[in-house]
């Protein structure tokens, strides 16, 4: 949309273009009419030139007037348009920030408290995003069993059977909405939507981001948030250290592979969610 703000865009130099050929018209007008016959009508012998272009100068006078005010209208529409679309923009950046704000309002909300007695963990307190880390790495009877330890034995279905997970739910539903709101705003190119969604992921913790991964291998994620993640490359500073072997296997070996083509749509691709292998 912004660059049809532009004030002297291709619309206006069609018009202004379409006014300047019946000026110049007009103004041959003289001659035409004193050398030629005109629709059976003579006007050689109708005085001087000068008489002739007298009579005529009215008209065209009115049309140079109508001319300006034309490009007096069409400056103060563009300027119209410019107020709108500053006052959209405006309201766009601060809702989005105070959907920012309660997102981190619901991170330090968030409370985990294994509620298995076998848990190693049993009896402890995580707040905020010691929570992702948690869930992930340490919870379990076992030193190294943890989420992470769940899905490498059982595959992605341990993430959607795990219970405790439920915890997260407001989490990612918020966190999609964000996103969402930025993809469906009209008052964007691509290449700004990107740039408002890369403010939005510079907060997310690598811990989040893991979760967010596997929530979105999950059938929790894969439908509607997936596809934002893709778009907006969410995973573009994933750890994937963090992840389990397997999927740091697979997900470098497509990095790489979308590295190495050549398309429109390379910068949204770096670093996006681009497999979808179980």
């Amino acid at each position: 949309m912004r660059s049809n703000l532009t004030t002297f865009d291709r619309s206006f130099w069609i018009y202004f273009c379409i006014a300047i050929i019946l000026i110049i018209a007009i103004g041959f007008l003289p001659y035409l009419l004193t050398s030629t016959s005109f629709c059976l009508i003579d006007f050689s012998d109708s005085g001087q030139v000068g008489d002739t272009i007298g009579g005529i100068m009215g008209p065209f006078i009115a049309i140079v007037a109508s001319l300006l005010t034309f490009l007096a209208f069409w400056v103060q529409f563009k300027a119209n348009q410019q107020q709108r679309y500053d006052i959209a923009v405006e309201r766009f950046e601060s809702n989005l920030f105070q959907m920012l704000q309660m997102q981190e309002s619901i991170v330090n909300g968030l409370h985990y408290s294994p509620i298995d007695g076998a848990d190693r963990n049993y009896g402890e307190s995580f707040q905020g995003r010691n929570v992702f880390y948690a869930i992930y790495e340490l919870k379990g009877w076992n030193p190294d069993w943890g989420l992470k330890d769940l899905i490498k034995n059982e595959g992605y279905s341990a993430y959607e059977k795990d219970k405790e997970i439920i915890i997260l739910d407001h989490y990612f539903r918020h966190l999609y909405r964000i996103f969402k709101y930025i993809e469906d705003s009209e008052l964007f190119t691509e290449e700004e939507k990107y740039q408002y969604a890369s403010m939005a992921r510079s907060s997310l913790s690598p811990y989040e981001l893991v979760l967010l991964f596997y929530n979105c291998l999950s059938t929790n994620g894969k439908e509607k948030f997936k596809p934002l993640i893709e778009t907006f490359a969410l995973f573009n500073n994933l750890r994937l250290d963090l992840l389990i072997p397997k999927d740091q296997a697979i997900y470098k070996e497509c990095l790489e592979k979308d590295f190495n083509q050549e398309n429109q749509n390379f910068l949204y691709k770096r670093g996006a969610f681009i497999y979808d292998k179980q």
